[in-house]
């Protein structure tokens, strides 16, 4: 399968952007504080262990299928709104490409009023030199990730057949993830699952 010969690893899930604050203190509840320092970067287990695994392996060995924004040709013309949801969008995929994931197969849609995963993440400083921190995920087109984008990934699941490794991390839907283990039983691929994505109000 041309450009998948070197593929190893299929990561289904969800990606998100991560806005940081570090510096800061942890409001109270109602409370505002005013301090820290703001930064954006890639995030979302999933993604994370994609990236992780292609550094190890190599360009070329890791597929990942998640579902993002369809950047426009331009930013020309759009609402603030807009121009914000497609730049925020570009983060965690931009950083998979850097690694050499192939992105080819992440389902790409126009923008409804829907944000590609968001996770807001505060980060105190404490007295002791450490620091600890507190994650609000809001899943946008993570939530709606479901089987038909696990099926579009499917030349991922071939090239990888007998071979390969499929991580889930458990931050997008149980039932889509439990899809695409059937999926992946079906192409031979080992399943490997990290449990530290549990909701525990989840079903």
């Amino acid at each position: 399968m041309t450009g998948l010969s070197n593929l190893r690893v299929v990561v289904p899930g969800g990606a998100n952007t991560d806005g940081l604050i570090s510096d800061t203190r942890l409001p109270d509840r109602g409370q505002t504080v005013v301090q820290g320092k703001l930064a954006f970067g890639p995030g979302g287990k999933s993604r994370n262990a994609a990236q992780v695994a292609c550094y190890l392996l190599g360009p070329g060995s890791v597929g990942f299928s998640g579902l993002t924004l369809e950047q426009p040709p331009t930013l020309d013309g759009l609402s603030a709104t807009e121009q914000a949801a497609y730049a925020l969008a570009r983060f965690p995929i931009e950083a998979l490409e850097e690694a050499g994931v192939v992105t080819k197969y992440i389902a790409r849609v126009p923008f409804d009023g829907t944000f590609a995963g968001f996770a807001a993440i505060p980060i105190e400083r404490l007295p002791d030199g450490g620091s600890e921190n507190t994650i609000v995920v809001a899943p946008g087109l993570n939530a709606v990730y479901g089987p038909e984008q696990v099926d579009y990934a499917l030349p991922l699941f071939e090239a990888a057949r007998r071979n390969g490794v499929m991580p889930l991390a458990l931050e997008v839907g149980k039932p889509v993830l439990l899809y695409a283990a059937d999926r992946a039983d079906e192409y031979d691929l080992k399943i490997i699952v990290d449990l530290g994505g549990i909701n525990p109000d989840d079903d």
